[in-house]
Parts: structure tokens; C-alpha cells; sequence
């Protein structure tokens, strides 16, 4: 079985997305990320912030929902939760999928680690959510299913091949 590293590069391949990579120090968080695609010689660019959230939804299994967001913004549950009921049938409440149901839903995957990418490459994700603050921002970085990689994106390529479910407003800056 490949890699998520190995599955995002793939797909990147196969959608014609240049993709520039940057290998650089471990990273945990959005702002470690970003400090070092900078110094890894990707220059300012927004990073893409990806959330895990698992669903309630009436008269079904539970579904994971992958969020979109800056990586300078927080989630404005109020406002993503009345979002939610206009778009998902049935839909109750969400909560931030826990380390565990990450790594069962996307192939191994850790907190700071996922890529802002649901189907192909995580199957188990079922809907792809972006803020539309994101596309405000020329390029777009992020963790390329490795702690110690990224990859950069202009925005219109990043939304071209991404299989998302919808973009609207559901973040703050945080």
C-alpha cells in the first residue's frame, strides 16, 4: 500500500498540478509550517489549514468532514454548523475527529500532518469544505502527508483538482 505522501504526489501527477515541494524541519503546527516553507525558499505563502471533524447525521453512520481554512484562522463553529444544516441532509452536530479516527479514516494520518485533500487520496473522508477566505490568496501551502515536506500551489490549481463539496464562510481570524 503507498504512502499518503506517496498518494497526494500521485494525484498531483495525474490532475497536471506543479506542485512545487520543499523539504524543511519537522512541523507540528501552522505556523512552524509556514515559518519554514519561507526559509526553505517558498517565500510568504498562505498556509492551507486542514481540519478532521466527525459528523452526526440523521439516520446514518457517522460521516468525516474535512475543513479548509488559513492557517492564521480559527473556525467559527456557530456560523459552520448553520452552514452545515443548509448543505448536509439530516445533519445534527460535529466534533474534532480525535487522533485515533484521523489515522483510521486517512491512511495513518496525525494531527498538523493532513493535507487539505479528502477523496481519492482519503476515501473515508466524505465531504471537503473550504472557507472562501482561502482563495483571497494568490498560493497556497501545505503538509504534504509528511511532517518534513510541503508543497505550494497557486490557488486556482489548488481549487482545480481539489474535490470539494463547497466554499463558503465559516472562519475567523484567529
Amino acid at each position: 500500500m503507498a504512502s499518503a505522501n506517496e498518494d497526494l504526489l500521485s494525484y498531483f501527477e495525474a490532475n497536471s498540478a506543479t506542485a512545487k515541494l520543499y523539504k524543511h524541519q519537522e512541523c507540528r503546527t501552522s505556523e512552524e509550517s509556514a515559518q519554514a516553507r519561507a526559509e526553505a525558499g517558498a517565500g510568504m505563502v498562505i498556509g492551507a489549514k486542514a481540519i478532521l471533524v466527525k459528523a452526526d447525521v440523521r439516520d446514518s453512520n457517522p460521516q468525516f468532514f474535512l475543513l479548509v481554512l488559513p492557517g492564521f484562522s480559527k473556525i467559527d463553529s456557530k456560523k459552520l454548523k448553520t452552514e452545515l444544516k443548509d448543505r448536509i441532509p439530516g445533519f445534527r452536530s460535529f466534533r474534532f475527529a480525535t487522533s485515533d479516527e484521523m489515522a483510521q479514516v486517512a491512511h495513518g494520518m496525525q494531527p498538523g500532518c493532513m493535507p487539505p485533500f479528502g477523496k481519492p487520496i482519503f476515501p473515508g473522508i466524505n465531504y471537503v469544505f473550504v472557507d472562501d477566505s482561502l482563495s483571497l490568496h494568490p498560493r497556497v501551502g501545505f503538509n504534504a502527508a509528511k511532517f518534513t515536506q510541503s508543497a505550494v500551489l497557486n490557488i486556482e490549481e489548488y481549487l482545480r483538482i481539489l474535490n470539494h463539496d463547497g466554499i463558503f464562510s465559516f472562519a475567523t481570524e484567529g
